[in-house]
């Protein structure tokens, strides 16, 4: 089951599925903070507003602002 970004909560353990239409020079910063493609993803918080939201990837802590990532897709998987 995709999941959009408006739809990840605090807690949550998700996968980047796929960049959809996020804009090239986005996705390229996107890849060099280590998100790809296949990468586990522990949502964190999320700002009272609803930006920005809080990740951990790979061990380091993004913030994403919800506009920039809204067009990516994700699925749930189980948080190790």
């Amino acid at each position: 089951m995709k999941l959009k970004t408006q739809d990840l909560r605090p807690g949550h353990c998700v996968r980047l599925v796929d960049y959809g239409q996020t804009d090239r020079s986005y996705r390229r910063r996107l890849l060099a903070l280590g998100l790809t493609p296949g990468v586990d993803v522990h949502i964190v918080r999320r700002a009272p507003l609803g930006c920005p939201l809080q990740v951990t990837v790979r061990g380091t802590s993004l913030l994403l602002r919800e506009n920039d990532v809204a067009n990516l897709a994700w699925e749930y998987v189980s948080c190790a």
